[in-house]
């Protein structure tokens, strides 16, 4: 289904049947996905490889449902595709609000300098007097959990860098963090690198004298998911969610190119809602509940035999972690 090999479809569970159903419509009308691998955007593209398969349309799965990069390049001559994309981006075609991504985790390269200013955060964390009840929190937090630092305290402290660095996986969340950090490295230069045009951050030398470069890395749900696990690599920062003049550009949704009735809006509308209601535990109790079959297991599955087979990072250990990856980042909601 993606990239070089193709993984055996898992088999749906009865939550992954729903959404099968929710897309039949696309499926039956001869509807072209551009797919990308992504934790917030795999699972439509599993459950509509099943849904091409129950209308009857398995032999053509692969000219239904193309791998893509975040801005597919191939659809001049489709008279009916969709894909994800964000609002500002295109105004080809109709756009179908699904969420608004809220980037959550920042990382910072573990090397002596950071670390010394990340224990300098914790210690002035727990300096603080037990005041008011969120103080209070956020220290008995620390001295329990070792949550991720705030990432504006610590750029307070790194005024010894004079270059920050920010690498993201797409530009969008570069130039979203630079954006978030401003006030705070007003006296530094800033540069922005991102994968998705295959930018590759320039090579340190970590004994050359004056070198003050502070890298920062941003990156969408599922490999923050695995760079969390690295703390020996990485020191994990906490961004501010408040409001940004760049949120707007964060809107993630469906883009439809081609001429799209009613009821395949609804069915765009109505799989979102079901694959994000799944993900909230205030709205789904079988999350971690053993004596059931988690909704996300056969996306969880399949996700993973996916970034296996192209050697991809971004794995998942269970179906619980796969549902928080996407409420963490998706809990602003577009109406």
């Amino acid at each position: 289904m993606f990239g070089m090999a193709k993984p055996k479809l898992n088999p749906p569970t009865e939550w992954d049947k729903k959404l099968i159903n929710a897309l039949l419509p696309l499926a039956k009308a001869g509807w072209i996905h551009h797919t990308v691998f992504f934790a917030n955007t795999f699972p439509l593209g599993f459950h509509y490889a099943w849904a091409l398969k129950q209308a009857g349309k398995e032999n053509q799965i692969k000219e239904c449902l193309k791998i893509s990069g975040w801005k597919p390049s191939s659809i001049e001559d489709e008279n009916k595709a969709f894909y994800y994309d964000v609002r500002e981006d295109s105004k080809r075609g109709v756009f179908i609000p699904v969420t608004i991504f809220q980037p959550k985790y920042v990382f910072i390269q573990r090397t002596l300098a950071t670390t010394c200013l990340a224990e300098d955060v914790i210690k002035e964390i727990k300096a603080r007097p037990i005041k008011k009840k969120k103080i209070g929190d956020v220290k008995k937090s620390f001295v329990k959990n070792n949550p991720p630092l705030p990432l504006k305290s610590f750029l307070q402290k790194a005024k010894d860098f004079d270059t920050v660095e920010i690498y993201a996986e797409i530009d969008v969340l570069g130039e979203y963090l630079r954006s978030k950090i401003t006030s705070e490295i007003t006296d530094k230069t800033c540069r922005v690198y991102h994968a998705e045009s295959g930018e590759r951050l320039p090579l340190i030398e970590p004994f050359a004298r004056g070198n003050s470069t502070l890298r920062l890395f941003i990156y969408g749900g599922s490999l923050t998911t695995y760079l969390k696990r690295k703390k020996n690599h990485y020191i994990t920062t906490e961004v501010d969610s408040g409001k940004n003049s760049d949120e707007k550009k964060l809107a993630t949704g469906i883009r439809l190119v081609g001429t799209a009735n009613a009821t395949i809006k609804k069915a765009i509308r109505t799989y979102h809602k079901l694959l994000y209601d799944a993900a909230d535990p205030k709205r789904n109790k079988n999350l971690n509940n053993a004596m059931n079959c988690p909704p996300f297991y056969s996306v969880c599955r399949a996700y993973n035999t996916t970034a296996w087979l192209n050697q991809h990072r971004s794995t998942f250990k269970e179906p619980s972690e796969y549902a928080v990856c996407l409420e963490e980042h998706h809990k602003k909601y577009v109406k």
